[in-house]
């Protein structure tokens, strides 16, 4: 880019101007040629390039970006330090390989470096893996029956029995339902403390119908002096209580359904059938 004056007023104006700022005076902008090789801006009748010599074809080309050399040096630098990369990498690989294979590690220790540091370890995906296989897992069965004791990530549940009631002058259930009691009893073997809610740790169903934790049923419980199977459980202890539903008074079959996580899917199941009272 370059200075010109304009025709009108004899101001100083750029080249690239479509208008002259100080008369409003509409300009017509110059087509400048550039040489091909170098970038140099050319005059009208030259043949060559006055600062490289390239030979000029009459093409006008735009000019080439300035600071092409810093890019070139750049390029460069990042080739220099991208090969270094990959030589300290393959340095590491191989005294990896050395040290693993030849017992290097006492070597290493002895001179004050820890072998840690600059060894890796190609089995430790595999001992991710196992540690992932370490965690705690729903059991293979996942069915239980009255009587039967499941188990699940140190917590032991069963059922005893269960029975049926009316209600009493504190609640009574609607008519054709029962209220039904499970006896339940549950058992700490982990090391940490935790929590049975009898509202949130269990999912029942009816006939394959979901049915909710009775209040009214609760209310009748409490009233005749029995104790709900919920809080909490120090480690090594235990804790017995009942868990109250409003049935159909024909019902068949009961699944409850418990998990330890009431955002997560149920670890196993017990199942009462009504043949078994």
């Amino acid at each position: 880019m370059s200075l010109i004056k304009c025709p009108k007023c004899q101001n100083v104006v750029s080249d690239r101007a479509t208008k002259c700022p100080h008369c409003r005076t509409t300009l017509k902008i110059a087509v400048h040629s550039y040489c091909e090789e170098c970038g140099a801006e050319l005059a009208p009748d030259d043949k060559t390039c006055q600062v490289c010599g390239f030979p000029v074809y009459n093409n006008i080309v735009p000019r080439k970006s300035s600071g092409g050399w810093k890019t070139v040096l750049l390029s460069c630098i990042l080739s220099v330090i991208l090969s270094l990369l990959t030589s300290i990498f393959a340095i590491f690989l191989f005294i990896n390989g050395v040290v693993k294979n030849n017992g290097g590690e006492s070597f290493l220790k002895s001179i004050g470096i820890d072998s840690s540091i600059i060894t890796w370890d190609l089995n430790s995906e595999k001992k991710s893996k196992d540690k992932d296989d370490a965690k705690p897992k729903a059991p293979e069965k996942t069915e239980f029956f009255m009587g039967e004791i499941a188990e699940y990530n140190g917590v032991q549940l069963s059922i005893s029995d269960f029975y049926i009631s009316g209600g009493n002058e504190w609640a009574s259930p609607p008519d054709g339902y029962v209220f039904l009691y499970l006896n339940m009893s549950a058992t700490n073997n982990s090391e940490k403390e935790i929590l049975i809610s009898s509202l949130s740790s269990f999912e029942a169903y009816c006939d394959d119908h979901k049915i909710d934790n009775g209040l009214d049923a609760s209310i009748a419980g409490s009233a005749d002096g029995k104790q709900e199977l919920d809080g909490y459980i120090a480690p090594g202890k235990k804790m017995d209580g009942y868990i109250g539903l409003v049935v159909p008074s024909n019902w068949g079959k009961i699944e409850l359904y418990y998990k330890d996580n009431v955002w997560l899917e149920s670890n196993f199941k017990f199942t009462i059938n009504h043949k078994q009272e």
